[in-house]
């Protein structure tokens, strides 16, 4: 899976980013939330799958 930035913020859950303070502290915060274990995982060469599986427990 290819970085794609036009889709980041909808991948982390955000509607829009203001190109502000807020807005890149809102980004960091959405990160963390969405995403908190990718960042190891693509310095090792590996990116996460994040689809959904109606396999798992629910």
């Amino acid at each position: 899976m290819a970085f794609e930035i036009a889709t980041y913020p909808d991948r982390i859950g955000l509607a829009q980013v203001p190109t502000t303070l807020d807005g890149l502290l809102a980004l960091q915060q959405a990160q963390m939330r969405a995403i908190p274990y990718e960042n190891f995982d693509v310095l090792l060469g590996d990116i996460a799958d994040l689809t959904e599986s109606r396999s798992g427990p629910n």
